[in-house]
């Protein structure tokens, strides 16, 4: 049963951002993003609609319902192994703010 937490984030991560600035576009969008030479693991997009359907409103509405403090910062660990991963926690961080979510990158 989906409580707000991981239903909301879905609906607030725009997976074709993080492929376009995060791989300079060089991976395709499954879920999470992949990379295309992986063509193995990829999930037919119709079968995962539903569950990344981009929905701010619905995402902030889940939010609520779940009574998610949004006055509380989170963290989120990155691995400063490549500046690939900063960037995908930075376009998160961005994209987790369109419904209040503050994030501190921690490396």
């Amino acid at each position: 049963r989906d409580t707000g937490g991981g239903g909301a984030l879905s609906r607030l991560t725009n997976k074709q951002q993080h492929v376009d600035l995060a791989y300079s576009k060089k991976a395709v969008v499954n879920q999470p993003p992949l990379h295309a030479s992986l063509d193995t693991w990829l999930m037919d997009p119709k079968d995962a609609e539903k569950y990344y359907k981009e929905d701010v409103a619905a995402a902030k509405q889940l939010l609520s319902a779940a009574n998610v403090d949004l006055s509380k910062e989170w963290s989120v660990v990155c691995s400063n192994s490549s500046p690939t991963n900063a960037t995908l926690a930075e376009v998160w961080q961005q994209q987790l703010g369109r419904a209040d979510i503050k994030l501190r990158i921690q490396t």
